[in-house]
């Protein structure tokens, strides 16, 4: 389900150089350092989250855990990283071996405990995160997933619906059928929650449930692009992640200042177009990111004077 495999764009690794004449062009207060690979292949990775850290940046980054060992654990507690997020799918080697094509299921979870027991041992402040792509083959299991990585004693586990990207074989491995079980493995998870210490984040789960005739609501709102944006390695600036190719480009920033790029027509008028017609942006009509709330508060801030203003663009 990864659009790895699908990308056609020049494939390439950021560099620690590179990295640092774009972070102190922006100063992000929160930054992800992961791309489209396994992030512990860049050399430069904990060199760019230590950079990072001078500045008080809160600092992420994805892994699949299979290139972990010793010393590099080591040097992830004392890098500053704030939040690792190890990415799995699957509870047991079968499903792993079926969705992520590589027998290193227990390899994974080995290098996982490890890196949990080591940042309790030494009381450090990094946090845990494991992902699970929901799917048709790791569905059934999910109940059983939460609870071995309450049994290995991470911090939370962030199940998400797999996405279609623009990637019409992706439709294969949506859920999009099994919303009863859904409901289940909800009312399931709603029991058992009570008795784990590990946090489970289901609220894309219950959007989920959410959509009519699995078909997601073209009223749902999105404010990622007026609050970040995705960088390739190569200084090429997306809406976000998700524009795994490229398909909108707002351009390069290398080329032109990140200021220029951001307030330029055409970063606006695509957020204009996410707002007012998301169905017609090739990858925003498949994505299922909903975040209404933030738009009741803003519908609240236009009913001040001034802070209405701000609030228009």
């Amino acid at each position: 389900m990864c659009p790895l495999k699908e990308m056609k764009r020049t494939k390439g690794m950021m560099s620690f150089s590179v990295f640092r004449r774009i972070f102190d062009e922006i100063r992000p207060g929160y930054l992800n350092l992961t791309g489209y690979g396994e992030s512990f292949l860049n050399p430069d990775i904990l060199k760019m989250v230590r950079y990072a850290k001078k500045f008080k940046t809160y600092t992420k980054f994805d892994t699949n855990g299979t290139v972990l060992n010793k010393k590099r654990i080591m040097e992830t507690l004392d890098s500053g990283l704030d939040l690792i997020s190890f990415s799995i799918d699957a509870a047991d080697r079968k499903t792993y071996l079926k969705i992520r094509r590589a027998d290193k299921f227990e390899k994974v979870i080995e290098n996982l405990r490890l890196l949990v027991e080591r940042r309790d041992s030494l009381k450090k402040t990094l946090k845990i995160h494991v992902a699970i792509v929901v799917q048709e083959d790791n569905l059934k299991d999910l109940i059983k997933f939460i609870k071995l990585m309450d049994q290995i004693g991470v911090d939370k586990v962030n199940p998400t619906p797999v996405i279609e990207y623009d990637i019409s074989q992706n439709k294969k491995y949506k859920i999009d059928k099994y919303s009863q079980v859904v409901k289940e493995l909800l009312s399931e998870y709603l029991k058992i929650s009570k008795f784990l210490s590990v946090d489970c984040d289901v609220s894309s789960l219950e959007r989920f449930l959410s959509y009519k005739n699995g078909k997601v609501s073209e009223s749902r709102n999105c404010f990622v692009p007026w609050e970040s944006s995705y960088i390739a390695w190569n200084g090429d600036v997306f809406p976000c992640c998700y524009y795994y190719d490229g398909q909108i480009c707002f351009g390069n920033i290398f080329k032109q200042s990140f200021r220029e790029i951001w307030n330029s027509q055409q970063y606006q008028s695509f957020r204009q177009s996410l707002f007012h017609r998301r169905n017609s942006l090739p990858i925003c009509r498949n994505c299922e990111m909903n975040e209404k709330y933030i738009f009741s508060k803003i519908n609240l801030l236009k009913s001040v004077p001034l802070l209405g203003l701000l609030t228009q663009r």
